[in-house]
């Protein structure tokens, strides 16, 4: 059989890339979005093109073969490159179109998502930004291509097919009603007297917030009473309660939010390491996309300025 270029169907080697990466036909079909059976027709012809086996079944999937595995990077490379090619020749922020996915954290998204969107319309008026809440899900659709970046706090175990890159960092404030009677106190221990309110963010503090954490090593015995991933539910039940919030400095403007206050957390409790590193994932085919850099720029700026 001729094995060469000419004769090999290009979405065969896509399919060979995801099936390297999935070790499994199931899976590798669902991310195809075909079936399992045409996976394994396409995998049969890969095999008959290279003309010995790429995989070995095992109860689990597919192990690559010592000659498969060399043939699968080299491929994966291959495409990659040619994806970046392609990239780099089309692309410049006013003409670019399309969809630009971005999944935030609540904090992130409540206090970043409007300057990002006003500074990317601005510059690519025909792009479509699609922000959503960084989720369990957010981590595999990036792996998948169907997230271009996630912005949220370091610390998260990210799959091998993902860079994460550090985006500064963010200081914390606590967050109450005008009039609570801490204010009339403000003393870490006298933390202990009154409930506190937590954003729950997927892959994070889904179990304990680390500002908890933080007063419980420094021996301060607090209640949560209250946890959402809903940043304004939060906020509205501060107005009527003695909640105190610890939250991203910034999160809100005072002037729209007159019933509530804000102290930040390092300058009048002098508690060490309230501040929290933020890191920006993506996948690693994108490293030197001209559209992924760019969009790093944008949100790079966001996220110094804010």
């Amino acid at each position: 059989m001729d094995r060469g270029f000419r004769n090999l169907d290009l979405n065969l080697l896509k399919t060979l890339v995801v099936l390297y990466q999935e070790r499994n036909t199931r899976l590798a079909a669902e991310r195809l979005f075909t079936t399992q059976p045409s996976v394994s027709r396409a995998l049969n012809k890969l095999r008959d093109h290279f003309q010995q086996e790429l995989f070995i079944r095992n109860q689990y999937g597919l192990t690559p073969t010592l000659e498969g595995d060399k043939i699968c990077r080299e491929v994966n490379q291959a495409l990659q490159a040619l994806e970046q090619s392609v990239v780099l020749q089309t692309f410049s922020p006013e003409r670019a179109e399309g969809k630009l996915s971005i999944s935030l954290n609540h904090f992130m998204a409540e206090r970043y998502a409007s300057t990002l969107y006003r500074n990317i319309s601005r510059l690519a008026p025909n792009l479509q930004l699609e922000i959503e809440s960084w989720n369990q899900a957010s981590l595999s659709k990036l792996v998948q291509g169907e997230l271009d970046f996630g912005v949220n706090f370091y610390g998260i175990d990210a799959p091998k097919e993902l860079v994460s890159n550090s985006l500064g960092r963010e200081a914390f404030s606590l967050y109450m009603r005008k009039g609570h009677p801490y204010l009339d106190n403000v003393r870490l221990e006298a933390l202990s007297d009154y409930p506190l309110a937590s954003v729950l963010i997927s892959n994070w503090n889904q179990k304990e917030s680390r500002v908890e954490k933080i007063l419980r090593k420094a021996k301060v015995p607090v209640t949560v009473a209250l946890r959402s991933e809903n940043v304004h539910a939060i906020i509205r039940s501060l107005v009527d309660s003695n909640l105190i919030f610890p939250a991203i400095s910034g999160l809100l403007d005072e002037s729209n939010q007159p019933n509530i206050v804000s102290i930040p957390i390092q300058e009048i409790l002098d508690v060490p390491a309230v501040e929290f590193d933020r890191s920006l994932f993506f996948h690693q085919k994108n490293r030197s996309s001209e559209f992924h850099l760019w969009v790093m720029t944008q949100l790079e700026a966001v996220f110094a300025t804010e």
